[in-house]
């Protein structure tokens, strides 16, 4: 920040602070006043002085408070109003509909939940269960799961809401920052599917109790890891429009997939109708192709929506499409090649799946 701007935001703060008295000479009575403390202490008896002061702070203090609190009022709106660089360079673009939202107001602490969970679950919780046997979840694990199931229809409905109904084009959508209906809805759809990121995290939960270690892949354990930080991002200045594709389909396949780790914990009565199960990772990799194309649109074509986040999303999909294209080499393609399993069907819950880790015994990512 200039020296132009100090001098005048100070003037300002001290302007509004003092009730317009010239600052200059409420600083030099301040230094003569402690000067002459200064000599007084060279000459009273020190608990005269104590005695003294505890007076004064008694008497002071309640003048004082409303000053200080001015000052930090002053301050604050010059910071966020002249020269948002000082706490952020792109502050003054957020979406002040989140303003007050439960961690919207910085990403500081979603970064550090999300290193929390990373040192829990990668240090923390196998320390911890090394030398104990596997907890009995299976109950709390089918209330999760169609708690899961409900939560992600909730959200899914909502975005259907906009692509099934015209109100969003499927190809290009700016964001809609007014206090219209709509365009409050899809701020607050984005910020239930950031929040939603946060609930994700007791799949790994369940795997530390029931000492599956091995089901904490790197590719699991980074993609819930990263997920809600990166998406604090996406609510915080771009809630809804072009972003809002992603979490329809994401939101979509969450359905699905959590509807079919809950059936299949019912029993082999329920699992022998669940016929679709091996196509859950082929949607996951579908999705990321389509999310993918889709934030390129944006960079070849104005639709007035901020072509960072095109990257971010691009970067996101491409990271994932990656990481869950070699997890279906390795998990199906190889094994099913080399045939080293008499049963390739693997048991989760109880019950039969595609090999893909879930919070039973087998996961797949979304």
């Amino acid at each position: 920040m200039s020296s132009e701007i100090l001098v005048e935001g100070l003037t300002s703060m001290a302007n509004a602070t003092f009730d317009m008295k010239n600052a200059t000479e409420i600083v030099t009575e301040t230094l003569a006043f402690v000067a002459e403390q200064v000599v007084t202490v060279g000459k009273e008896n020190l608990s005269d002085v104590v005695e003294t002061v505890s007076e004064a702070l008694k008497t002071e203090v309640p003048n004082i408070v409303p000053i200080v609190e001015n000052v930090a009022s002053t301050m604050e709106s010059a910071v966020l109003d002249s020269d948002p660089g000082l706490w952020h360079p792109y502050w003054t673009l957020r979406d002040q509909r989140m303003d007050g939202m439960l961690f919207m107001n910085s990403p500081w602490p979603v970064a550090a939940i999300c290193l929390s969970y990373y040192v829990l679950v990668r240090f923390i919780g196998p320390a911890f269960m090394k030398d104990r046997p596997a907890y009995d979840v299976k109950k709390f694990m089918l209330a999760y799961n169609f708690f899961q199931t409900f939560f992600s229809f909730w959200i899914f409905s909502g975005t259907c809401y906009f692509f099934l109904t015209g109100r969003y084009s499927w190809i290009c959508e700016s964001v809609d920052y007014s206090d219209s209906e709509d365009g409050v809805y899809a701020a607050n759809l984005t910020w239930w599917y950031f929040f939603s990121k946060f609930t994700d995290f007791f799949d790994t939960f369940f795997f530390i109790l029931r000492l599956k270690f091995n089901q904490c892949s790197t590719l699991h354990v980074v993609h819930h890891g990263i997920m809600p930080f990166t998406t604090w991002w996406v609510a915080r200045f771009v809630g809804g429009g072009q972003s809002l594709f992603a979490g329809f389909l994401n939101m979509g396949i969450h359905t699905l997939m959590y509807f079919y780790y809950g059936m299949s914990a019912l029993g082999p009565a329920v699992q022998k109708h669940l016929w679709w199960k091996k196509y859950l990772t082929s949607m996951q990799l579908v999705q990321f192709v389509l999310v993918f194309t889709h934030a390129n649109v944006p960079l070849f074509h104005d639709c007035d929506f901020p072509k960072v986040f095109s990257w971010v999303i691009l970067g996101h999909g491409a990271l994932f499409f990656v990481l869950f294209s070699n997890f279906y080499v390795q998990s199906y393609m190889k094994k099913s090649s080399k045939k080293i399993s008499s049963d390739p069907k693997i048991t989760t819950n109880g019950a039969q799946t595609n090999g893909v880790q879930t919070n039973g015994d087998v996961k797949k990512e979304n």
